[in-house]
């Protein structure tokens, strides 16, 4: 039986029901909705540790990665050092390659560009 056309408090509080459950229905579709994104964030978090685990696994860093980091600074240092003798002795090489090679020394310009492209981390 409707008994908000006869009762204007009845109505108003009808009202203030529907909009309350609207309201409630609204809260629990963000909810949902909140719960759905944070499942979806639980699953990427998992997928990204697996693959830092298994890159800690096959790189020895697991659970420390101080001594990766210090296994990749003594590569990035050799390769420093490297390059710094390729600089030091680019001169004698083009100057041995000319010697060998004589007349056809521009012959070796390749040479000497691969050298300085590697000494620019570019090869």
């Amino acid at each position: 039986m409707d008994t908000t056309n006869h009762c204007p408090v009845c109505a108003v509080l009808q009202g203030d029901l529907d909009e309350s459950r609207a309201e409630v229905e609204r809260l629990q579709a963000i909810r949902d909705a909140a719960i759905n994104q944070a499942q979806i964030w639980d699953g990427e978090a998992k997928t990204h540790k697996g693959t830092v685990d298994e890159v800690g696994r096959i790189l020895g860093g697991i659970p420390d990665w101080g001594p990766v980091a210090k296994a990749v600074q003594a590569k990035v240092d050799e390769v420093e050092r490297l390059r710094e003798l390729l600089r030091d002795i680019e001169p004698d090489i083009a100057r041995a390659w000319r010697a060998f090679y004589g007349d056809r020394a521009g012959t070796g310009n390749d040479v000497l560009a691969r050298i300085r492209a590697a000494l620019e981390g570019k090869a």
